[in-house]
């Protein structure tokens, strides 16, 4: 867990919904305000308004590289790169070490305004500091932090926020709280259009919440979720999945032509 890796994170997160309200949805623009939230090399560029600080690691669990947890275990499938077959164990097994799980604190320290600051600075500075919040909610809550990310790997679940009392609660304990959550986050992002040559929220988005008729035991950890998950496209993709898409048998039975 290194600071960097989750500023780079951070600036993902922000421009997956940044605000329409302070931007002229130029690139120009864009690039700038981006470099001076979080900071750049080029002309008049310089720190960005905040650092982040990471502490509290006691409780990292750390897994070392050729584990084999994830054998005969639909997580393989999604972590493939990370997590190989390897040809003479004939098991799957990881590529290199991994944060496999634990608890740990982030701080974000933002810069003080400076006094002598016009209007303007004043709401920029504001609108930027809200803007890094919202990048941190929105990394906590939908992504997650190193390698197959979007696979579901690297998830965090905030335990204890404190300084976010502008944003949604970040602490779900049932499926309403965390309907209510998303709802009301997603309401700021209902004025950004989806013509986007980049991922990013807009007013065509739509949040799924999976489990939630599941009698079975998959969603009652992380690590049951992502199995269910991994089987489930295996399912869809796999020649021999039961729910294969017609694609798959049609690419399976293609014949090639010399």
């Amino acid at each position: 867990l290194r600071p960097p890796s989750i500023k780079g994170v951070l600036r993902f997160w922000w421009r997956v919904f940044e605000s329409p309200i302070s931007l002229d949805n130029t690139t120009s623009k864009l690039a700038e305000i981006e470099n001076r939230i979080f900071g750049g090399s080029g002309k008049n560029q310089g720190q960005s308004i905040f650092s982040l600080k990471i502490f509290d690691l006691k409780e990292i669990k750390y897994g070392e590289k050729g584990n084999e947890k994830w054998d005969k275990n639909p997580v393989s499938y999604l972590g493939y790169g990370p997590i190989i077959r390897d040809k003479v164990k004939k098991k799957s097994i990881t590529t290199r070490s991994f944060i496999e799980s634990g608890r740990f604190s982030v701080n974000l320290l933002f810069k003080p305004i400076p006094p002598n600051s016009s209007k303007d600075e004043i709401r920029n500075r504001e609108t930027d500091i809200l803007m890094v919040k919202k990048a941190f909610w929105a990394m906590s809550m939908f992504g997650g932090i190193g390698a197959r990310s979007r696979k579901g790997f690297g998830s965090v679940v905030p335990t204890t926020v404190i300084g976010m009392n502008e944003l949604p609660s970040m602490i779900v304990e049932k499926q309403k709280d965390l309907e209510h959550s998303l709802k009301t986050f997603f309401e700021d992002c209902q004025s950004i259009s989806s013509e986007a040559r980049y991922t990013r929220f807009s007013n065509k988005s739509r949040c799924v919440i999976l489990g939630t008729n599941n009698a079975s035991n998959a969603f009652s950890t992380g690590e049951n979720c992502l199995a269910w998950l991994g089987e489930t496209i295996l399912s869809f993709r796999s020649h021999r999945g039961s729910k294969k898409k017609p694609w798959v048998t049609a690419d399976q039975d293609r014949k090639s032509v010399v």
